[in-house]
C-alpha cells in the first residue's frame, strides 16, 4: 500500500512539474533539439553565433527559468564507446539486451544494440559520459548511485507516458511523449 502511495506520490509530482515545464517553455522544446551539433545552428540548442553566453534568443536553447541548454562535450567519447561495444557484440545486435549483457533490470527485451544506442541518448540528455553511471569496463557493476537511479528514472519515465501522456491527444494526430531530454535538456541535475 505504501509503494502504491508513494508511486502515486511521484507520478503526481511529475505531472505537475511537466505541465509546469510546458507551460515556462513551449517555445524552447518547439524550436531548440536535443543538445549537440553545432551552437547556433537550427535546432542546436545553442546560441546564436555572436550571442554572448547565455543570450540564446527568447525560447532559443533556453531552460526553464533561463538558464542555457548545456552543449555536449562528451558526445564523441560517449559515441567511441558505443562503438566499441558493438564491434564487442557483432552478430548479437538484435539479441534480447538481457542475454547479451549481465544486469540488465530495465528495458529487457530490447535488442543489445538500441539498448546501448539508448544509453548513449541518456548520455546526450544528461550532458554526462558513460562513466557517470557506469565503472568503465566493469559496465555490469551496480557500484554508482547515477545508475540505480537512472534505472529509477526510467520506469519513471515509462509510468509517465503509458499512464498519463498516453491519453493526450494532439490535433495532428501526435502522441505527447516524455524522455530524459523533457527534464534534463542537457543537465545532469534538472
Amino acid at each position: 500500500m505504501l509503494r502504491r502511495w508513494i508511486a502515486g506520490a511521484v507520478i503526481a509530482t511529475l505531472v505537475l512539474g511537466f505541465a509546469a515545464f510546458l507551460r515556462f517553455a513551449e517555445p524552447a522544446v518547439a524550436q531548440g533539439g536535443p543538445p549537440g551539433g553545432q551552437p547556433g545552428a537550427p535546432g542546436s540548442g545553442g546560441p546564436p553565433p555572436g550571442a554572448p553566453p547565455g543570450q540564446g534568443a527568447p525560447g532559443q536553447g533556453m531552460r526553464p527559468g533561463g538558464m542555457m541548454m548545456a552543449p555536449d562535450s562528451f558526445a564523441a567519447e560517449r559515441d567511441s564507446i558505443v562503438k566499441a561495444q558493438l564491434a564487442e557484440i557483432a552478430g548479437k545486435e538484435k539479441m534480447p539486451a538481457e542475454s547479451v549483457f549481465k544486469n540488465i533490470k530495465v528495458m529487457d527485451g530490447l535488442p543489445a544494440g538500441r539498448m546501448l544506442g539508448a544509453m548513449n541518448g541518456w548520455g546526450r540528455a544528461l550532458g554526462v559520459r558513460c562513466k557517470y553511471c557506469h565503472v568503465v569496463d566493469h559496465w555490469k557493476d551496480d557500484d554508482k548511485q547515477e545508475k540505480k537511479t537512472a534505472r529509477m528514472m526510467v520506469a519513471m519515465v515509462d509510468t509517465l507516458n503509458e499512464m498519463f501522456l498516453s491519453r493526450i491527444k494532439h490535433p495532428d494526430g501526435g502522441q505527447a511523449h516524455a524522455g530524459c531530454f523533457t527534464c534534463h535538456r542537457g543537465h545532469a541535475k534538472p
